[in-house]
């Protein structure tokens, strides 16, 4: 119809003029869109930090109130049983057997709709519960979880374990077989740790990479995990909570029961060193 290009370029710019005029605007380039959504993409990218930072203090802030929850339960505990600590299992230490983790004895105070006491194996709890840290949560592949990967360890060398020899001239007290440790024999209660952030130390990938948490620290396998921005939530046996890093832990290690004899430095804290933060970074 139209004979040559110039022809084409006319009629093509009347249809823009008459699109401009219709809608009140001109349509955009393909060059101003691209802009556009890079536009959008680099906000996206810039934001995204930001809203995992938002996330993480969310989960810190859970972290938290578990842990305040878990340090009211043992003053109810050590109330109703003569100032006592529970010992990190009561009873027999086979699966098969009937036996009570300090998990069940606090559970009653925390949950008292469930029993969790005198089970075989391992007390299992729902994931959303109060012994899981929110952080570790999403890397337990089921709803629920047994309680030798809680998300929060006990100091069980010291509070846990009926035949430990605590230094009495740090502790106040030297622990006899059969004996439970007492809340006011603590010269140092705002310095004991009592539960913390946990990590799981063995021969599966998971427990070398932070996302599995274990019911004791300062163990062959169990650590203090530092999963919120390379700190750990720690309840003290005063019931006050701090926020523990590394250089906490190496300032611990000389009075900590479990390092004792200063043969596992930050032993609670590294398993390995440099300690590895993955995948909470």
């Amino acid at each position: 119809k139209y004979g040559c290009k110039t022809e084409r370029m006319e009629v093509v710019m009347s249809y823009v003029q008459k699109c401009k005029m219709k809608n009140g605007h001109t349509p955009f380039t393909l060059i101003e869109l691209l802009v556009v959504i890079a536009i959008i993409a680099i906000l996206a990218a810039m934001l995204l930090p930001a809203l995992n930072k938002v996330k993480a203090s969310g989960k810190n802030a859970s972290c938290m109130n578990n842990l305040k929850q878990i340090g009211n339960a043992f003053s109810l505990y050590i109330t109703d049983y003569n100032s006592c600590y529970p010992t990190t299992i009561a009873g027999s230490n086979k699966w098969e057997d009937n036996k009570t983790t300090w998990h069940a004895a606090l559970a009653v105070y925390i949950s008292p709709e469930k029993n969790y006491l005198h089970t075989t194996g391992w007390p299992t709890y729902p994931l959303k519960h109060t012994f899981m840290c929110p952080s570790l949560a999403p890397y337990y592949p089921n709803q629920t979880f047994d309680c030798s990967q809680s998300g929060y360890g006990y100091n069980g060398p010291l509070f846990g374990v009926l035949n430990y020899a605590v230094n009495a001239t740090v502790w106040g007290q030297k622990r006899v077989a059969g004996v439970p440790i007492k809340h006011g024999a603590l010269k140092g209660a705002s310095r004991t740790l009592l539960v913390a952030d946990s990590r799981q130390l063995g021969s599966t990938p998971d427990s070398y990479n932070n996302k599995r948490g274990h019911f004791n620290v300062g163990e062959a396998q169990g650590r203090v995990g530092l999963r919120h921005s390379k700190r750990a939530n720690v309840l003290m046996a005063d019931g006050h909570l701090e926020p523990w890093g590394i250089q906490l832990m190496h300032t611990h290690v000389t009075t900590c029961p479990w390092n004792q004899t200063g043969a596992g430095k930050a032993r609670l804290a590294y398993g390995t060193t440099p300690y590895d933060y993955a995948p909470f970074l």
